[in-house]
């Protein structure tokens, strides 16, 4: 089996870190890539390769909020069919609307304690085995 592509776009070099740990904890086969804003996330999408099979962002970041990155992905043909996931801190109800409008396929508050990234590893790694 092959390893789980995940991008993470987020400005917090630290929760990137804790859902890094998570995954390694759990023995997961992901290779977490990372991204510190939207604008970094476009290069690395629309230049890199391969498309990662999930993509997790922030809302509030510099330069690029995370759901002008979404409506950007959304609009390439070449990203759009890209499996997002927002993780932010805040939990919004018009951040959530708008997410799932723009085509996230879900909407996760990050977590507060180091056993809900456990948590979060593992529900984000089903998402992808079970969308294979």
């Amino acid at each position: 089996m092959r390893n789980i592509e995940i991008l993470m776009v987020d400005d917090n070099p630290g929760d990137v870190m804790l859902l890094h740990e998570a995954f390694e904890d759990r023995g997961s086969r992901v290779v977490l890539r990372f991204a510190g804003d939207g604008i970094e996330a476009l290069g690395i999408l629309r230049h890199g390769a391969p498309r990662p099979d999930l993509i997790v962002l922030d809302i509030n970041m510099p330069r690029m909020s995370g759901l002008e990155l979404l409506a950007a992905i959304k609009n390439d043909p070449r990203l759009r069919d890209s499996t997002v996931i927002v993780l932010t801190g805040s939990d919004v109800p018009e951040e959530r609307q708008a997410a799932k409008f723009l085509g996230a396929v879900d909407y996760c508050t990050k977590p507060g304690r180091l056993d809900g990234w456990a948590e979060l590893s593992a529900r984000l790694e089903n998402l992808v085995l079970t969308a294979r």
